[in-house]
């Protein structure tokens, strides 16, 4: 019974649009591994400036990554029916040179892990006997290449001995493409078919900024006597797969239509560069400056090129003080499977030198439940940060 309760619940509730379609829909596309994104109401194809950058939303935001990361989160989605389902995540990012990549168990397993677990589940025969136990789960394994294109053209540059682009801090033009596998195993008794499939995916997004007025640069941290202020306007577009010819179906059958989610979004932020004499040592450990970032998306769903709906809008706003402290606020509307309502989320950094760091978050945000009209998710996340060129250039000088 907990297994039919529970992937009852999330799995066919993630079908629940495609419902009449006549096949089913693997839980993962509808789950998104970024905490900081769930505190922003999910809208993050353009939020540009994240530290953790969500691939899975557009893989061009890779693009911007400096550094080493492994995220780490989880998340309760069932807490009215069972305490051990769980959606984990194992993420490994890596950018330097206006180049990234983030990996989840691709292109080596072992390598991370996008994972819904449904918790062990005891089997029985028609008499009550039990007959073993099974750990029916879903596996995303991903790959996500991002490439900021004048970051990289200013770093090769740079690498021949002359000087980066002159415009390179005002303006990005950023590409990417992410492939993704999905392995699903319910079990011989789970209640959608044989419980076993396999499916592939491609997504892709591009994201331009423009900072229109900029009195920053790349002096963030440096020391001055006045404040300074930057202004960045940002619109991204993506194409993100929901299924294709290889698609997981639960039964004999197999679906070879492709349903496609298109985003649109737009994000702004301004930073304020705060006064500092450049000394003390809280600037070792956090920026002189203020972040407010706001990001819209309007997401919708394709067939084959056919417009099949509006699956809803997307606003967030998120508040960073000192690079230390994070404050998100968002709201859902319209989404696929009917998650709709006000997120929140908050986020501790502690970082040294921007050299290496770890930073937590919390997000709570809107879900479908039948027991509760206002339920939602509890996320949580932990990410280690290093960055070995300043680690190596600090230790040069």
């Amino acid at each position: 019974m907990h297994l039919r309760l529970a992937l009852s619940l999330v799995s066919m509730i993630a079908c629940l649009t495609f419902a009449t379609r006549g096949f089913a829909q693997v839980s993962h596309q509808f789950f998104d591994p970024s905490i900081e994104a769930a505190g922003m109401g999910g809208a993050s194809i353009a939020a540009f400036w994240e530290e953790n950058p969500n691939d899975h939303a557009n893989p061009a935001l890779m693009g911007f990554h400096k550094g080493l990361r492994y995220s780490y989160g989880t998340t309760q989605l069932v807490p009215e029916l069972a305490n051990d389902v769980h959606y984990t995540s194992h993420r490994i990012l890596a950018g330097a040179w206006g180049v990234g990549v983030a990996m989840t168990g691709k292109p080596i397993k072992s390598v991370g892990r996008l994972r819904i677990d449904y918790g062990p589940t005891v089997f029985t025969d028609i008499n009550g006997n039990d007959i073993g136990t099974f750990d029916p789960h879903e596996d995303l394994r991903s790959i996500a290449v991002g490439v900021s294109v004048f970051d990289l053209i200013s770093s090769i540059r740079v690498a021949k001995g002359g000087d980066p682009l002159s415009f390179h801090h005002r303006f990005s033009l950023a590409l990417g493409h992410a492939w993704k596998t999905y392995e699903a195993d319910f079990g011989p008794l789970a209640p959608l078919g044989n419980g076993e499939g396999k499916g592939t995916d491609n997504d892709a997004g591009v994201l331009l900024r423009v900072a229109p007025f900029d009195q920053i640069g790349g002096t963030l941290r440096d020391a001055n006597e006045r404040m300074r202020w930057k202004w960045d306007v940002a619109g991204a577009y993506t194409r993100l797969d929901y299924l294709n010819d290889h698609a997981i179906v639960y039964g004999d059958s197999s679906a070879d239509e492709i349903l496609e989610r298109r985003s649109i979004g737009a994000s702004t932020m301004f930073t304020a560069a705060l006064p500092n004499d450049g000394t003390g040592d809280l600037w070792f450990f956090a920026t002189p400056s203020i972040r407010l970032g706001v990001a819209w998306e309007k997401i919708d769903v394709y067939d084959e090129g056919e417009k099949l709906g509006d699956e809803g809008n997307r606003i967030g706003a998120e508040l960073s003080v000192l690079d230390m402290l994070y404050l998100r606020y968002g709201h859902v509307d319209g989404d696929a499977i009917g998650e709709e309502g006000n997120s929140f989320g908050v986020g501790f950094s502690l970082q040294y030198r921007s050299m290496i760091g770890v930073k937590g978050d919390y997000a709570s945000s809107p879900r479908v439940s039948f027991f509760d009209p206002n339920a939602t998710y509890d996320r949580w996340g932990l990410t280690f940060f290093l960055d070995p060129y300043r680690l190596m250039k600090k230790g040069a000088d």
